[in-house]
C-alpha cells in the first residue's frame, strides 16, 4: 500500500507555494492508495471555511482534497491549528478523523502534544514563534 503523508500545510495562509501543493495533490491523486494528513492541513486559527471553500488559491486545494477523498481514503490526525476540531473534515466527505497510531515501528501523530509550551499555556502554540519572541527559552 502506498501511503502519502503531509502535515502543516496551513491552507488559508499566504506562505505556501500553491503550485507545488497542487502538483503534490495531483501525485497523491494519481499514485497513492491512502492520503494521511498529520494535522494542520488547514489554517483555521487565522482563517475560516468560507475562505477555504470560496477564495483562490485556497478553494482549489480544498476541492482537490475533496476529489481525492471520493476515490481513496483520506485520514486526518488533528493538529493544534485544526480548530474547531473536525470542521475541515466535516466539509471534506468522506475524510476520516483518526487518532495517532503506530504501525510497522512508526508512530504517526501531529506532534504538538509534545511541545513543552502547550503544557504550560494550555493553548496551541508555534514553538518557532516562541523562540523568536522569547529568545531566552530553550527550543
Amino acid at each position: 500500500m502506498k501511503r502519502y503523508i503531509a502535515s502543516d500545510f496551513h491552507n488559508g495562509n499566504d506562505v505556501a507555494d500553491y503550485d507545488r501543493v497542487m502538483a503534490f495533490l495531483d501525485l497523491v491523486d494519481d499514485d497513492a492508495d491512502e492520503f494521511l494528513i498529520l494535522g494542520d492541513w488547514e489554517e483555521l486559527l487565522f482563517s475560516n471555511m468560507t475562505i477555504l471553500t470560496e477564495v483562490e488559491p485556497y478553494s482549489s486545494v480544498t476541492e482537490k482534497v475533496k476529489e481525492i477523498a471520493r476515490k481513496k481514503p483520506v485520514n486526518l490526525i488533528l493538529g493544534n491549528h485544526d480548530w474547531p476540531q473536525g470542521l475541515f473534515a466535516s466539509n471534506i466527505e468522506p475524510i476520516s478523523i483518526i487518532p495517532p497510531f503506530a504501525e510497522d515501528g512508526v508512530y504517526f501523530t501531529h506532534g504538538h502534544e509534545y511541545d513543552w509550551m502547550s503544557f504550560f499555556v494550555g493553548t496551541p502554540v508555534d514553538p518557532i514563534w516562541w523562540g523568536k519572541t522569547f529568545p531566552i527559552l530553550p527550543l
